[in-house]
């Protein structure tokens, strides 16, 4: 048996797949301290643009026949620059900005429900946790709730 946040975390992946051919995403992956293992910014900015995805917690309530449980998890994008889309039309080539996929990931997971054993997603949050320009590294995270019923 999967536990719940692990088919949270394959579920988000999977709708988030579309990226990889409408922006040019490169990475769609899960554990997002992945980030933190990398050495260098140049070698983080290799794997750019990026999503990972990150279970981060879950609160069980006890009910007669089933138990709801509510859960979290953080979307983490890299990107070499915020606004990708008015830098593409000065000439940088760098591919879509954190803001394009913060968009698109809002688009697809926000009020969704991207899987019959999850309720309807919903953003609480987005927030810049890292930037340099000098190395080419921008990092935005946006948190995601939703619920999903479990049997006892």
């Amino acid at each position: 048996m999967t536990h719940e946040l692990e088919t949270l975390e394959d579920a988000v992946i999977a709708a988030l797949e579309p990226l990889k051919a409408s922006l040019g995403v490169k990475t769609i992956e899960a554990d997002p301290e992945q980030l933190l293992d990398e050495d260098s910014p140049q070698r983080l900015s290799m794997r750019f643009p990026a999503i990972f995805v990150g279970a981060e917690r879950i609160r069980l309530e006890w009910r007669n026949q089933y138990d709801l449980a509510g859960l979290e998890l953080t979307v983490v994008i890299g990107g070499r620059n915020a606004r990708g889309t008015s830098r593409a039309a000065r000439g940088d080539s760098q591919g879509p900005g954190v803001f394009d996929i913060l968009e698109a990931v809002r688009g697809l997971l926000h009020r969704q429900s991207i899987s019959g054993l999850l309720g309807e997603m919903h953003c609480t949050a987005e927030e810049k946790i890292g930037s340099s320009p000098k190395e080419g590294v921008c990092l935005w995270a946006a948190s995601y709730q939703t619920k999903a019923a479990i049997e006892p």
